[in-house]
């Protein structure tokens, strides 16, 4: 019986031809040498070059009969699953074509198939499924989570299951299943989080940039010290000079020479403890950045430098880098 109806299959397919096309010109013509190409071969049964031409006629005009006679190549490779699936296709369209010859034939292959179907069932494990952007993959193609837990025809062979997910070590699995309904089933289970890498242990020349930034901070802040206790002297003298001068002053500040000349003196003590001032807080400041970044800089490949800038027109601390 299913010899017969094998071959009246192939008959109804061999007869409907590419001639039902909807491609046009040179993709039309393809269609059908390549049609004919395999139908030729398909009569051999010569399944292992008369697929590949079906399947590339019927990309290139998606004819019924094309499609049945793919299916009828395909189950004769024992590829079962894509037999079925082709079958209830064409039963489908034959509906809507008005081919009830076809559909019934259609319908009676997908019957003597469904009891031979190789099914495979991909399952997670409870708590699996709360992983973020968990993806599953069955022979590359995304198994979207309502297949989950559901038995599906597949092709008897080997069959690649994989599970990913960001942050998580994957998980693969392979099952071979054979025809005459056979069953298998991959249960993913819920992955294991990947070792956080741990920081790299400074380099020698990185710990020898940082000791020299260190060191040179802690001299860069010595002479900010220096610089306030010169400011302080200096400030110090101002003050003595300006009560100084106060006993040779009048009231509306008119002196005599002398007085002048302290309280001249007293400015210039006054101005250059204002600018040792600025200065010794600067460098003191900087002193204490170049410290702390001596230590980043142990620990990381940062590329700084810093120094203080002192000039007729400014006083500061200028730090440059390169990240």
């Amino acid at each position: 019986m299913r010899r017969l109806l094998w071959i009246a299959a192939v008959a109804i397919a061999l007869t409907g031809g590419a001639s039902e096309a909807y491609a046009q010109g040179a993709d039309a013509g393809a269609a059908e040498a390549l049609f004919q190409s395999g139908k030729s071969l398909l009569e051999q049964k010569n399944y292992t070059l008369a697929c590949p031409k079906l399947a590339e006629s019927y990309r290139l005009d998606p004819g019924t009969g094309t499609l049945l006679a793919l299916a009828l190549c395909h189950e004769g490779e024992e590829r079962l699953a894509s037999a079925w699936g082709e079958f209830a296709e064409v039963a489908a369209r034959s509906r809507r074509e008005a081919r009830p010859d076809r559909e019934d034939l259609a319908r009676q292959h997908m019957a003597a198939l469904e009891s031979r179907l190789p099914l495979l069932t991909i399952s997670v494990a409870p708590g699996a499924e709360k992983i973020e952007r968990l993806e599953i993959k069955r022979d590359g193609v995304t198994v979207g989570s309502g297949s989950w837990a559901t038995a599906v025809p597949v092709d008897p062979g080997h069959h690649h299951v994989e599970a990913s997910a960001p942050g998580y070590k994957p998980f693969s699995a392979t099952v071979t299943l054979g025809t005459d309904a056979a069953r298998e089933m991959v249960v993913v289970p819920v992955l294991e989080r990947e070792a956080e890498v741990p920081a790299a242990p400074p380099t020698e020349a990185q710990s020898k940039s940082g000791s020299g930034l260190r060191y040179g901070g802690l001299a860069v802040a010595g002479a900010g010290v220096v610089g306030i206790v010169l400011g302080t002297v200096f400030g110090f003298r101002a003050i003595s000079l300006n009560n100084t001068s106060n006993s040779d002053c009048n009231a509306q500040s008119v002196c005599g020479t002398a007085a002048y000349n302290s309280r001249r003196d007293a400015r210039s003590a006054g101005d250059v403890s204002t600018v040792a001032f600025v200065a010794g807080g600067a460098l003191l400041a900087g002193g204490g950045v170049l410290f702390l970044v001596g230590n980043a800089e142990a620990r990381t490949s940062t590329a700084l430098g810093a120094g203080p800038v002192v000039s007729d027109r400014e006083v500061g601390f200028r730090i440059a880098g390169a990240f």
